[in-house]
């Protein structure tokens, strides 16, 4: 191995000084990996910052939908109850108009009755002689 020119054989060399401490120092260079460390924390950072941010927007997102969606719910349960009351007030009215129809029919075999015994009444008048004429 050859021996530096200004050196002198068997001269204490001056230490050489430690660029990092515990295992960092056996990676090498021990500001360079730290520096990619830092670099490395602040992109991991960066993009679960950007995650996070995504995931409040979608959550915000969905809520909002889930929100809608509970509005257009009540809205067809709010229908749903109208047509119910709607269709129990026609069936309710059916039936009262089933009973008008019948009194009417009623009303007017009363009133056919009624004019076939004025008819009677009549034909009895006049067929018979008045007994203060005679």
């Amino acid at each position: 191995m050859p021996e530096p020119e200004n050196e002198t054989p068997g001269a204490p060399t001056a230490p050489q000084p430690r660029t990092g401490t515990g295992s960092l120092a056996i990676l090498g260079n021990g500001d360079n990996f730290r520096s990619m460390l830092k670099v490395v924390f602040g992109v991991t950072l960066g993009v679960l910052l950007v995650g996070d941010i995504f995931l409040y927007s979608l959550h915000q997102a969905l809520s909002a939908r889930v929100e809608n969606q509970e509005r257009r719910i009540e809205r067809i349960n709010q229908i749903v109850d109208d047509l119910l009351i709607s269709n129990a007030n026609a069936e309710k009215i059916e039936k009262i108009e089933q009973q008008v129809n019948g009194i009417d029919g009623q009303v007017h075999e009363l009133t056919d009755a009624i004019k076939a015994q004025d008819a009677k009444a009549e034909k009895i008048e006049n067929s018979e002689p008045d007994p203060k004429k005679r």
